[in-house]
C-alpha cells in the first residue's frame, strides 16, 4: 500500500514540473519573440538580415513549441514570417510592417492563450 501511494505522489510529481517546465518554456518562447519583433520594428526599412534571423530562430523554436501548442497556430506564425520575408525582400515596408503588427498580435494572443488565468482554470 505504501509503494502505491508512493508512486501516486512521484507521478503527480513528475506531472506538475512538466507542466511547469512547459509553462515557462512557452512564455519565455513568446517573449522572446515579440522582443525580436519590436527589435525589427525599431526600423524604418527593415533588414532583410534581421528578418531572416527572426524566421530561422522562429523554425527551430516552434519545433519544441509543437509539443504543446497545436501547429495550426504555430503555422500563422511561420507563414507570416515567410510572407514578411518576402516584402521586405520586395522592399514593400508598409505590408512588411502590417504583417509585422499581425504577428506580433498572433504572438500576443497565443501567448495568453496558454498563460496560468484564473478565468482558464474555470
Amino acid at each position: 500500500m505504501k509503494y502505491k501511494i508512493t508512486i501516486t505522489v512521484i507521478v503527480c510529481a513528475l506531472i506538475i514540473a512538466g507542466s511547469v517546465v512547459e509553462y515557462v518554456y512557452v512564455n519565455r518562447a513568446f517573449d522572446e519573440l515579440e522582443t525580436r519583433l519590436d527589435k525589427v520594428m525599431e526600423y524604418e526599412e527593415y533588414p532583410l538580415e534581421e528578418v531572416e534571423e527572426l524566421t530561422k530562430w522562429w523554425d527551430k523554436t516552434s519545433e519544441w513549441l509543437e509539443i504543446s501548442i497545436p501547429v495550426i497556430q504555430l503555422n500563422e506564425i511561420t507563414v507570416t514570417l515567410s510572407e514578411l520575408c518576402g516584402a521586405v525582400e520586395a522592399e514593400d515596408y508598409d505590408t512588411a510592417s502590417a504583417l509585422l503588427t499581425r504577428i506580433k498580435a498572433y504572438s500576443e494572443n497565443i501567448s495568453d492563450i496558454y498563460k496560468m488565468r484564473f478565468n482558464h482554470i474555470f
